[in-house]
């Protein structure tokens, strides 16, 4: 859920925040089908509702509505932090609303390389309505420039190339978004012209066009936000978030996890 708010950047241009209620939550039920899709990851990257943090809403904004000046953002920051929730969300809201069709792809584990695919299209009459795409594979040969190039060619632009007509496929960023989650840039994973989503920095490949990109650090969880999101999200007290706190390194996700190992074997974090 979004929302349009006043202050745009531009001229005709809507300024687009995470909807949530009083006490910071966004809701993500409308992702059920999409979240059920590997039941085997108990942490999977969309869950069933998230902490809207204040730095979320301008990164979320600036991937929907680059700046002017710059074609691409790079959302970096340390792995639990919210950027591929973050990305994906904006993903969403940039078909919804600016009608453009994005490509997400999203590479996690390392020991077998698996890839999520989804392309994310709008209806295309305007009401907020968009369709998507899914399929995962594993496939250690697989790169991420390999996806894209097939789901141009077979699902994108198929009827074009059909027809002869490969001037989208050259122009691509003109009809779509790509954006590049989890990229260790090596040469099978160098997305020309991807928006980047990546943990704890990255070195410029050779061939990337310096100045096109703009850096977001997704910083880590403050003590105070990771205490107000844990009193709303997991029902935990303060006292046990102090005392896991410093454990975690500002990774929600493994505060969840240890929280529920606790309550699980029915011992209670409390502070004095």
């Amino acid at each position: 859920e979004t929302e349009a708010a006043e202050g745009a950047t531009a001229p005709n241009q809507k300024m687009f925040k995470l909807r949530h209620n009083k006490s910071g939550i966004l809701h993500l039920r409308p992702l059920d089908p999409l979240r059920c899709t590997d039941p085997e990851q108990q942490y999977d990257f969309l869950p069933q509702k998230i902490y809207v943090r204040s730095i979320m809403q301008e990164i979320f904004h600036e991937i929907v509505f680059p700046t002017a000046t710059k074609k691409y953002a790079n959302i970096f920051g340390s792995p639990g932090v919210g950027k591929s929730v973050l990305t994906f969300l904006a993903a969403l809201c940039c078909a919804c609303y600016v009608e453009k069709p994005v490509l997400f792809l999203r590479k996690t584990k390392k020991s077998d390389e698996r890839v999520s695919v989804f392309w994310v299209k709008p209806s295309g009459n305007s009401d907020g309505q968009v369709s998507v795409l899914f399929d995962r594979l594993v496939d250690k040969k697989t790169g991420l420039h390999l996806l894209r190039a097939k789901m141009m060619e077979h699902i994108i632009f198929k009827h074009d190339i059909e027809r002869g007509d490969w001037s989208k496929v050259k122009q691509a960023e003109l009809y779509m978004r790509t954006i590049s989650d989890g990229p260790v840039h090596r040469s099978d994973d160098h997305v020309p012209g991807s928006d980047l989503v990546n943990s704890c920095g990255y070195k410029l490949p050779k061939d990337e066009a310096i100045g096109e990109n703009i850096d977001f650090p997704l910083s880590v969880w403050t003590l105070k936000e990771t205490i107000q999101a844990c009193r709303h999200l997991f029902k935990a007290k303060a006292g046990e978030v102090k005392e896991i706190f410093d454990v975690c390194g500002g990774n929600i996700r493994r505060m969840e996890s240890i929280l529920t190992e606790h309550r699980d074997r029915g011992e209670l974090l409390l502070s004095k």
